[in-house]
């Protein structure tokens, strides 16, 4: 699938959630992966963010904005070096990508 047909798709998922009365996070959960390439795509930052709760396996946070659209991806920790990332981006809340 395409990425202009996965936003476009996101779209009328998130109207159908509306129609329906949905009460719910106003969030869509992707990979990193997925969240990478429409980043790039669209040349839109993704903010990183760190959550420290002993009780999450995976505490790093990745958020993308698209047309009113909130992306959020997580990843533990070997994942988010595999990007090239360390600790400090996180907590920095830096803007990577786009």
């Amino acid at each position: 699938m395409k990425l202009n047909d996965f936003l476009e798709k996101t779209k009328q998922y998130l109207k159908i959630q509306d129609e329906l009365g949905f009460i719910a996070p106003r969030c869509i959960n992707i990979t990193v992966g997925k969240m990478k390439q429409l980043s790039e795509l669209y040349r839109t930052k993704v903010k990183l963010e760190y959550d420290d709760d002993v009780g999450f396996k995976h505490n790093y946070f990745y958020h993308l904005y698209i047309d009113g659209i909130h992306f959020i991806a997580c990843s533990d920790w070997q994942e988010a070096r595999n990007y090239g990332f360390d600790e400090c981006d996180f907590r920095e809340e830096a803007e990577i990508w786009g």
